[in-house]
């Protein structure tokens, strides 16, 4: 299966589970998306996770230009663990506030639907887990076919990574066995492929 129709397959698993999934055709069409986005759903507390793909994209610059101030989740530059400890603390309560998270992502499972976030830092996760919506942008060359696959990706990975499996918004039914979306995480998940 090549890129377009792991997208494409990607895109119908997201979508069973309530989510949506928007192939960009450019970086230019993807911020636009983004930005369209926001404003669509009127969120004015937006926070970027360090993602090189969000840097590479220019997401950050674009949001601003249209009026939008994001937040971004970042712990480097911290002279020492005092330092760290604030800054974590400082990011967390502003998650806490944070209508929009966005991310990269590490991988995106085509059979199943599955965003796979990893890193060696927290930023991508808690920025992927705490606030309300999370639109996670993955590259078109970042799709695997199944979980197997992505697993023996990280294991030829000399990083030691912690991963987060996203398969559609939060659910639980550990309380009267009633379904429920967004006690543990997000109520919407959107993704953009670039």
């Amino acid at each position: 299966m090549g890129a377009a129709g792991s997208a494409e397959r990607f895109g119908e698993e997201i979508g069973k589970l309530g989510s949506n999934c928007y192939v960009a055709a450019s970086n230019e069409d993807a911020n636009k998306y983004i930005v369209e986005f926001v404003k669509t759903h009127g969120l004015s507390r937006v926070a970027i996770s360090n993602s090189p793909l969000l840097s590479d994209i220019g997401l950050a610059t674009m949001l601003e230009n249209t009026g939008t101030k994001p937040s971004l989740v970042d712990y480097s530059g911290c002279k020492d663990a005092q330092e760290l400890g604030a800054r974590k603390r400082s990011i967390r309560e502003t998650l806490l506030q944070t209508e929009l998270g966005i991310t990269g992502a590490s991988y995106a499972i085509a059979d199943t639907g599955t965003l796979v976030i990893g890193g060696n830092d927290e930023t991508n996760r808690l920025t992927s887990l705490m606030p309300t919506v999370h639109l996670a942008v993955v590259r078109s060359d970042q799709f695997m076919p199944d979980l197997p696959s992505v697993m023996e990706q990280l294991s030829r990975s000399k990083l030691n990574q912690a991963i987060t499996l996203i398969t559609g918004p939060s659910r639980t039914a550990d309380i009267e066995l009633t379904l429920t979306i967004g006690v543990h995480g997000p109520k919407e998940l959107h993704v953009v492929v670039v």
